[in-house]
């Protein structure tokens, strides 16, 4: 794409010019900086989840204990569940254990 066809809102010195290498333009300004801030936020998260939702499709193959991971794992209820109090020491530990598929070796 040539850099003379990038329109932006702020005409040629917006994020997508600056970053296709025209020069001699003004800095970000900060609505521009928390926007590509919060984009690259975003794109991680998804790379992670992505990546995460991989690993699980692979891991139910040769463990079967695991089975059903590979459909995720809903994150936010499980921190929520062992953040806020609602179950007590042993409870989490228990659940940590499920999560990280342990075997218990000790009497």
């Amino acid at each position: 794409m040539d850099v003379a066809q990038i329109r932006h809102p702020a005409g040629t010195n917006g994020p997508a010019a600056r970053m296709n290498g025209v020069q001699n333009v003004e800095p970000l300004t900060k609505e521009e900086r928390q926007w590509a801030q919060t984009a690259r936020h975003n794109f991680q998260h998804e790379l992670r989840e992505a990546g995460l939702t991989m690993r699980y499709k692979e891991v139910v193959k040769t463990r079967a204990s695991l089975l059903g991971i590979e459909d995720g794992i809903d994150g936010s209820a499980t921190r929520d569940l062992l953040e806020k109090g609602a179950i007590t020491g042993y409870q989490q530990g228990l659940v940590r254990a499920v999560i990280a598929n342990a075997v218990h070796t000790g009497k």
